[in-house]
């Protein structure tokens, strides 16, 4: 009796050390961790917002990470890509994916530059059938002349696009593809569209010698800063200290868009230029293929998609939809532009970038979620809009107020949509229900 006593007093204590073991593990994990309720928090106290800066700084690298990954696979998974790019993609992948999401480059890393050597020599090719050995037509005169009027009227405020090498790359782009389609030829509001393209490739073929530029610069910052802490009895943690900080900067200024006039093309050979239009056509053209009938005769694509839009407001917001029709404003009239151009003078072009990230990610289904866009951005100034007649609404809606939005304003409107989406676009019947 006496053993058995003994045994089981022994195994009591072995599973109490194990236990305060296996707790003290549990501390000092919770150590690595931020912990508002830690010892070390209260001796030495760190900032909320610092740890939630370094929190959104390692998503974003680690968010970086997973694309450049995926992106140097041998073959990309497209599921993949459009599930990471739903959510926008990092500004110095951006061109690359893209590239990927509409087909002009090709899954399979080994072939793409065979491939962008190809397109470009046919994009070159067609400009000398078109423009060196061609004799216009009265219709192509006409065209090319509407084409020359409306560039210049291509987002006024931005001075990128009153560059005239640049003016002349998007009559050249415009005129080309309206040859090559001669179903809808050029219409209105496509040079809108070409615009995110250019910007983008203009980008990246700069980024070379942008991130070169920023890298010299950072080292020379770097150097500066070990002759001002060498002496410090703290030297290496200091030193460690500065190389993160720095690689960090580095992460940021790459994976972020900058302003578009920023942009200085004093530089820019025109060999980059011809890359950069060349890049630009063949994805407008894919990005136009799949929305081809909003642009033939009588624009039945954008007709049907207005219709759509009316639609889904009367049963999103009843009281919305009853007061434009008390004021007999028909959707045509302010959602004609919304479709004809996806919005393109409604926001900013890096937010129409921005958003571009998430239609190009939905494929040939992002006119139907443009729709669903189109229907939140409405629906989020129903109060304003309840409260006007008809000269104000139509005020309003041409020149909606948001030049003060930030990235977080357009992925607060994409989620809604496709909250919207989600709970609209299957459910006929549900829909039919709650309007009784």
């Amino acid at each position: 009796m006496d053993q058995q006593r003994r045994k089981r007093s022994q195994s009591t204590k072995d599973e109490e050390r194990h236990t305060d073991m296996a707790h003290r593990r549990s501390l000092d994990d919770s150590d690595v961790r931020p912990s508002s309720t830690s010892s070390a928090s209260s001796h030495h106290p760190r900032s909320a917002s610092g740890d939630r800066i370094s929190t959104t700084m390692s998503s974003m690298h680690s968010r970086r990470e997973r694309f450049l990954a995926l992106l140097a696979q041998p073959n990309v998974s497209m599921g993949k890509l459009r599930s990471l790019a739903w959510s926008g993609i990092p500004a110095d992948v951006r061109a690359t994916a893209w590239k990927i999401l509409l087909g002009y480059l090709p899954t399979n890393r080994d072939r793409r530059p065979e491939t962008l050597e190809r397109k470009r020599r046919e994009y070159y090719e067609f400009l000398k059938q078109s423009f060196v050995d061609a004799t216009r037509d009265d219709y192509e005169e006409k065209t090319f002349r509407q084409i020359c009027i409306d560039v210049p009227r291509t987002i006024p405020s931005c001075d990128l696009f009153q560059v005239p090498v640049i003016q002349r790359s998007l009559e050249r782009i415009l005129y080309l593809w309206a040859l090559r389609h001669p179903a809808s030829g050029y219409v209105q509001g496509i040079n809108d569209l070409v615009t995110p393209f250019f910007v983008l490739f203009l980008k990246e073929q700069m980024g070379a010698l942008i991130t070169f530029h920023l890298e010299c610069l950072l080292f020379e910052f770097f150097c500066c800063c070990c002759l001002v802490v060498c002496f410090s009895p703290l030297y290496g943690v200091w030193l460690s200290f500065l190389a993160l900080l720095l690689t960090l900067l580095l992460h940021h200024l790459l994976e972020h868009e900058g302003d578009v006039d920023d942009i200085d093309v004093s530089s820019v050979t025109s060999d980059t230029f011809q890359i950069v239009e060349a890049d630009s056509f063949w994805c407008m053209t894919k990005l136009l293929d799949s929305v081809q009938d909003n642009y033939t005769f009588a624009q039945p694509g954008i007709q049907k998609m207005v219709f759509k839009l009316q639609e889904l407001v009367s049963r999103i917001d009843a009281p919305l939809s009853k007061h434009l029709e008390d004021e007999g404003i028909q959707f045509i009239e302010f959602a004609f532009r919304w479709m004809n151009c996806l919005l393109m003078r409604e926001l900013s072009l890096n937010h129409v970038i921005r958003m571009w990230d998430t239609y190009l990610a939905e494929g040939e289904g992002f006119a139907t979620l443009h729709v669903y866009v189109c229907a939140a951005l409405l629906i989020q100034w129903s109060s304003q809009i309840r409260q006007l007649d008809f000269q104000g609404i139509m005020l309003f809606l041409q020149r909606l107020p948001t030049a003060t939005w930030a990235e977080k304003e357009v992925e607060m409107l994409l989620s809604q949509a496709f909250l919207y989406k989600t709970l609209y676009q299957d459910s006929p019947s549900h829909l039919r229900s709650s309007e009784s």
